[in-house]
């Protein structure tokens, strides 16, 4: 799936079925090109929530714990990139 991003919030919802890993890449285009891997989850759940952040530290996940208590004044911890 591809999605372009705009500015403001935007959400997607993309079914995946339990026990699926998902690994995110963003990729940039204009002066600098490239695709870069923003990290892996599993699916562990139903109706499982994940939540792309794009902020001064990059792009990253959040982790579902943090998505039902979120802060938005304190930095997000970004997950490993996949190597």
């Amino acid at each position: 799936m591809r999605m372009e991003l705009r500015e403001g919030s935007q959400q997607a919802v993309i079914p995946i079925r339990l026990g699926r890993s998902v690994t995110l890449s963003i990729q940039s285009t204009g002066g600098l090109e490239g695709w870069t891997a923003i990290g892996t989850f599993t699916v562990i759940a139903s109706g499982q929530t994940e939540r792309v952040v794009f902020d001064q530290d990059g792009a990253h996940i959040q982790a579902p714990a943090e998505v039902n208590d979120v802060n938005e004044n304190e930095p997000r911890p970004a997950l490993a990139p996949i190597e």
